[in-house]
């Protein structure tokens, strides 16, 4: 197997909890807890956590243990701010990270560049078990040699954040049990499906109902006025769904859109639609919703439960606040040209994955300090905007991966930028040190 190919696998098993691969690509492969990153940018055991792969951390951690190299353990992921493990799995709240982190010594005190520690992530993210957890982990440092007393006293500290741990990891687990068995309820329409069909209006439906199928593409743009045939609301097996009406036709969407909960790419581009129903939070399974042209002025609170989007296009309508998607951290493209946007207000230092912005065609008078720490960014057209300034911090972002910074059409006041713009070979590169102060980024 080529070194790649190696590579490739030591991060799949990683993500899929393939304990046999991890152990060898450990032991054999020159793989470490730390390194490499993959080709997002990840380390090894924050990829763990990130995936939530509880047996891949455990045998990640279990290594650092072997091999003695604590300082692992409390790694410092440069390209997200420095978190580290620990913080990574407090601001996700999962449970059993953090249980499994603290039990092998992770620092619960570290900061990271924000100054933030792993208690201060799972404040922000209102994960009051996860704060309870690691405080309960908390205590005075042991002493070199401990009396019989000391490690008693020490073991029953240990016991009690391990039973803490796992009633907060049950209570986790009964959640996702109760949101499975809401699912299932759904899917027990299923068996109203060959009734459903009889009564569709839509040939293409009919046939997608007596089908089950996953996918259904409707296009009624060319013919006249219409209206959403309702047996479309019984077809839950649907994972993928576009849907185009003519113009005037199709203004908003029926609150029948949160029996849909397996939907994973929701298409309604081209339509007339001036809100999105709060419905759309049931569609928790949500990838990729794209919206654009219709006349949208904002995005629904609901949209905050899609906490798995990972490609929003809502180009063209009328939003004036991207608020709504500050709990999608898991966005890869963010597509929001030519509406009404003053300010980016996105919380960028916990969207690690994007890598594509495009805001063109906007009100954008400045740009958010914590642009800077979206070092997976390939991608950043800010063209014809009110923009007359770049943050300092903006000079942090990886010129390896930018690829495109497009920033033309801007009231720009910066002489030494605008210099740049016009003249040089390597305008990104030239732009990012200059906002460094003139000094090339150490990587």
């Amino acid at each position: 197997m080529s070194k790649g190919n190696k590579r490739e696998a030591f991060f799949r098993s990683i993500e899929r909890e393939d304990v046999k691969t991890i152990s060898w690509s450990l032991r054999y492969g020159g793989f470490g807890v730390t390194r490499p990153y993959n080709d997002d940018n990840v380390p090894p055991i924050h990829l763990a956590v990130q995936c939530r792969a509880s047996k891949s951390l455990r045998t990640l951690v279990e290594f650092v243990d072997r091999m003695r190299g604590q300082k692992d353990i409390d790694f410092r992921w440069e390209d997200n701010c420095n978190l580290t493990p620990l913080m990574l799995a407090a601001q996700i709240g999962w449970a059993e990270g953090v249980t499994q982190l603290l039990r092998n010594g992770a620092d619960p005190d570290i900061r990271d560049s924000n100054g933030k520690t792993a208690a201060n992530h799972a404040t922000s993210e209102g994960h009051k078990g996860i704060v309870k957890l690691i405080q309960q982990a908390k205590e005075p440092e042991a002493e070199v040699t401990l009396t019989p007393e000391e490690a008693r006293k020490r073991e029953e500290h240990l016991e009690r954040i391990r039973r803490a741990g796992e009633e907060l990891h049950k209570k986790q687990m009964a959640d996702e049990a109760a949101k499975e068995a809401k699912l299932e309820a759904k899917e027990a329409v299923e068996e109203a499906l060959v009734e459903a069909s009889e009564s569709a209006t839509w040939p293409e439906l009919r046939a997608a109902l007596a089908e089950k199928r996953r996918e259904l593409s409707i296009d009624h743009h060319e013919e006249e006025a219409d209206e959403i045939d309702p047996a479309l609301w019984s077809l839950v097996t649907l994972q993928k769904l576009t849907l185009r009406l003519p113009k005037p036709a199709l203004t908003s969407i029926p609150s029948g859109i949160a029996s849909l909960t397996a939907l994973t790419e929701l298409v309604l581009a081209n339509n007339s639609l001036v809100a999105l129903p709060e419905e759309i939070g049931f569609l928790e399974q949500l990838r990729a919703l794209d919206v654009e042209c219709n006349c949208l002025t904002a995005l629904p609170e609901s949209i905050k439960q899609c906490t798995k989007l990972e490609s929003v296009t809502v180009t063209g309508n009328q939003i004036t606040s991207l608020e709504p998607l500050s709990h999608a951290t898991a966005l890869l493209t963010l597509r929001v040209a030519k509406n009404q946007l003053t300010a980016l207000d996105l919380p960028f230092d916990k969207f690690s994955r994007l890598s594509v912005i495009s805001a063109s065609y906007n009100q954008l008078a400045a740009l958010p300090p914590s642009i800077g720490c979206l070092q997976a960014l390939k991608e950043l057209n800010l063209a014809d905007n009110k923009i007359t300034a770049l943050p300092q911090e903006m000079g942090q972002l990886n010129e390896k991966r930018l690829a495109l910074l497009n920033l033309e059409n801007n009231p720009i006041k910066d002489r030494d930028i605008l210099k740049i713009l016009d003249r040089s070979r390597t305008p990104i590169k030239d732009i990012l040190v200059h906002l460094q102060g003139g000094k090339k980024k150490k990587r």
